[in-house]
């Protein structure tokens, strides 16, 4: 990180946008983890996107976007966790 006056250089802010992608991949994965194993479900996930938009009041639109981007993925991460979907052709015969 650089100190406060100093200019940012290029690099440091592609590592910030690394690290940020990152947390949020592992964010992603906990709470499709925490939902397959019934520690979470969805009723729950929107309180906790709000209360993280609470503390981050400050976080700018950048931090908005993130958690937004977290609320519209979730779906998409959750399925592919849980495998394909059912065939409705396949009737266990």
């Amino acid at each position: 990180m650089s100190n406060p006056g100093e200019p940012v250089h290029p690099q440091s802010i592609a590592d910030m946008e690394a690290r940020v992608a990152a947390m949020s991949a592992l964010v992603k994965s906990l709470v499709t983890t925490l939902m397959l194993r019934g520690l979470l479900n969805r009723a729950e996930i929107a309180p906790l996107i709000a209360d993280a938009e609470a503390l981050m009041a400050t976080g700018g639109a950048a931090g908005k976007a993130e958690l937004n981007s977290l609320r519209a993925d979730l779906p998409t991460y959750l399925r592919a966790a849980m495998g394909p979907e059912p065939d409705q052709d396949d009737h266990d015969h």
